[in-house]
């Protein structure tokens, strides 16, 4: 849903200054700086809203009204852009720019749990650890491929202690792991109807600049 699929025309958004597409649903706008602005409009006679957020910084916005085509959108771009600021002022480096939260004790356990599964993979713990949806997104075979080879890339260190961490909810966890030729990125999001278990997995090789 969040990748563009079909352009749209920069005639068809007339004040657009970025590149628009719209992939399965929802609208896909470029920024040359934090990349991908996810949006979408709706409503009915007398309500609308707009939502929209940043995908690599996790920032976002949603507007309502109780009016009738009184472009609330035009208030939510203009409000994002301005929380966007000083993410496009610093170059785009959100990483500590994202508001932190107190990281529950279930998140905590998942980190660990995450952790262990790092550096020494089971599928059968893995699925212990994970909703059904995590192996159906990216299977366990390739998963474990993708993070051998993020792990190699930087060098990374899997005993080491998080050189750093963010969260933005007490379900959500970010932490970068120390390698020899930059850093790997671990982040977890948990399911909200499932104590515990972890819905979202992802893990990046993130090399030191040459």
């Amino acid at each position: 849903m969040q990748q563009a699929m079909r352009m749209i025309p920069a005639e068809a958004l007339p004040g657009s200054t970025r590149a628009t597409g719209y992939g399965s649903g929802l609208f896909v706008e470029h920024d040359p700086v934090v990349g991908s602005i996810v949006s979408h409009s709706g409503g009915y006679p007398g309500f609308s809203a707009h939502m929209r957020w940043s995908v690599s910084t996790g920032i976002g916005v949603v507007a309502f009204e109780n009016a009738t085509q009184a472009k609330v959108s035009a208030a939510a771009i203009q409000a994002h852009d301005l929380v966007l600021a000083d993410v496009r002022s610093a170059g785009g480096t959100a990483a500590t720019r994202v508001p932190t939260t107190t990281v529950s004790p279930e998140t905590r356990a998942a980190q660990g749990a995450v952790q262990g599964l790092l550096a020494d993979w089971d599928d059968e713990r893995a699925a212990s650890i994970c909703t059904p949806n995590v192996p159906m997104d990216l299977p366990w075979d390739r998963r474990r491929a993708a993070w051998a080879t993020a792990v190699e890339a930087v060098g990374a260190d899997l005993g080491a202690t998080p050189v750093a961490e963010e969260s933005s909810t007490p379900t959500h966890l970010r932490w970068w792991l120390p390698g020899e030729r930059g850093r790997l990125r671990v982040e977890i999001r948990l399911a909200p109807l499932a104590a515990g278990l972890v819905q979202t997995l992802t893990v990046r090789a993130e090399p030191t600049p040459a």
